[in-house]
C-alpha cells in the first residue's frame, strides 16, 4: 500500500518479480550480502559464497551468471579468511577484497593477487587501522575509500572518525574523513555509555552507520536517525529530513540495548529485547543516483519461538521510503511482511528495491519482489 509522505512526489508502487538463476554450486539460502555494481550502463549483483569461496556476479537484466570469481585456497593467490570477505567490484578486472584479518588484495577476474596491501605491507601495523569495504566503498584511481571497521581496534583516532582511505601504491598512506559526531547525534554520550557497559559484564551490539555514494558526495545516516547528512571531501555540507512520522524512534542508546550479551564466570547469556520501537534496518542508494531507499522497522513485539522455550522479536510492520535527492520530496510505501524477508537480502536497482520471496524453494533460480517508483 502506497503512502504519500510530501505532495507531488512519483508514486511508489510494487512493481512484480524478478528472477535470478543461480549457478549450481549455490542455492538461494548460501546467499550471502547482496550488492550491486553499474559498470558502463550495465547493471550486477554480486554476493559471496563461503563454502565455495567463491564471488558470483549476475546480469540484472537478463538475471544470468555473467561471472564467478573463486579465490584460491592454496599456492601464490591464497587468499585467508575466517569466515567470509568483504569486497567491491571496481570493474572485472579489479575486485577489491577485505579479509577482515587487516589484510587487503586486489584481484582480477581471475582471482589472481595484483597487489597485496595489509600485513603483507612492511609500513602496516594490524593495531593501526581497520578498514572495511562496503556499498560506499571506491577506488579513484590513486587511493581506496572505505568505513572504519566497528567495534574499533586500533588508534583512538578510530572512535573520532568514520571513514578511511589507503594509497594503492608507495608508502601505505592512510587517511581519515567523516567524523562521528557530525552525523551521530550525542556521539560522545553514545560511546561513554559503550564504554562503561563494557567495562563491566556486558557486551552491546554495534551502532550501524549506513553511507550509500552518489559520484563526489557521500550520504551518512545511522538506524534512528531521520536525517541524511551529505559529506563532501569528508566535510558536512548539507543535511535533509528523510523520516516519516507517526512512529516512536528509538535512542542510539536503546538501540544499542536490542541485544546484550552478559559474561559471566562459566556461562555467556544473550539478552533480547523484544518490544522494540521503530528503526531504520537498511539504506540503499538507486545506481542511478535520484533515489535513496531507507526501510523502516515500525517496532516489534515478543512472540514465542519454534520450540516454545523462548520469546524472540516480531516485526509489527515494515515501510519502505524513498527520498527523491533533487526534490528531498518523500515516498513511502507499507511493505507486505508475510511475503517477503524484510531483514535480509534486500538490495537496489535501477528499478527498484529488491526483496526476496518467502517460502521458496527453488534449485536453480531465487525470486525477488521489486518495490519502486513509477518512472522508473
Amino acid at each position: 500500500m502506497t503512502r504519500d509522505v510530501s505532495q507531488n512526489v512519483p508514486k511508489i508502487y510494487d512493481k512484480g518479480l524478478d528472477t535470478i538463476f543461480l549457478d549450481k554450486t549455490v542455492d538461494f539460502q548460501g546467499l550471502g550480502l547482496l550488492q550491486v555494481t553499474q559498470l558502463k550502463n550495465q547493471e550486477y549483483l554480486s554476493h559471496f559464497n563461503h563454502r565455495t569461496r567463491g564471488i558470483y556476479i549476475y546480469s540484472l537484466e537478463s538475471g544470468k551468471l555473467k561471472r564467478k570469481v573463486t579465490l584460491a585456497r592454496e599456492g601464490p593467490d591464497q587468499i585467508v579468511f575466517p569466515i567470509a570477505v568483504d569486497y567491491f567490484i571496481h570493474n572485472f578486472d579489479s575486485i577489491f577484497i577485505d579479509t577482515q584479518l587487516n589484510t587487503y588484495y586486489l584481484i582480477n577476474d581471475n582471482a589472481e593477487i595484483i597487489k597485496a596491501l595489509g600485513n603483507r605491507s612492511k609500513s602496516f601495523s594490524a593495531q593501526d587501522l581497520s578498514i572495511s569495504f562496503e556499498s560506499a566503498s571506491f577506488f579513484d584511481g590513486d587511493m581506496v575509500h572505505g568505513s572504519i571497521r566497528m567495534p574499533f581496534n586500533g588508534t583512538p583516532k578510530e572512535t573520532v572518525y568514520s571513514r578511511a582511505s589507503m594509497r594503492l601504491e608507495g608508502d601505505l598512506d592512510i587517511k581519515l574523513s567523516v567524523k562521528n559526531r557530525d552525523f551521530i547525534k550525542n556521539y560522545e554520550e553514545v560511546l561513554a555509555y559503550r564504554k562503561e557497559e563494557e567495562n563491566g559484564t556486558g557486551m552491546l551490539i554495534n551502532l550501524p552507520r549506513y553511507f550509500v555514494r552518489q559520484g563526489e558526495f557521500l550520504y551518512a545516516t545511522t538506524p534512528v536517525s531521520d536525517s541524511i547528512y551529505v559529506f563532501k571531501n569528508g566535510l558536512l555540507v548539507e543535511k535533509f529530513y528523510a523520516g516519516v512520522d507517526g512512529f516512536e524512534m528509538a535512542t542510539h542508546i536503546e538501540f544499542l540495548n536490542f541485544t546484550r550479551t552478559i559474561r559471566r564466570p562459566g556461562e555467556v547469556i544473550y539478552e533480547h529485547e523484544t518490544k522494540r520501537k521503530a528503526y531504520y534496518l537498511k539504506t540503499l542508494m538507486d545506481p542511478a543516483g535520484q533515489f535513496i531507499y531507507r526501510i523502516l522497522i515500525e517496532g516489534t513485539h515478543p512472540v514465542l519461538n519454534e520450540r516454545g522455550n523462548d520469546r524472540i522479536p516480531e516485526l509489527n510492520g515494515a515501510t519502505l521510503l524513498a527520498i527523491d535527492l533533487s526534490s528531498q520530496l518523500i515516498s513511502a510505501f507499507e511493505l507486505p511482511i508475510d511475503e517477503i524477508l524484510i531483514e535480509r537480502h534486500s538490495f537496489a536497482s535501477t528499478k527498484g528495491v529488491h526483496f526476496m520471496v518467502k517460502e521458496q524453494n527453488n534449485e536453480d533460480h531465487v525470486l525477488f519482489r521489486i518495490i519502486g517508483m513509477d518512472n522508473k
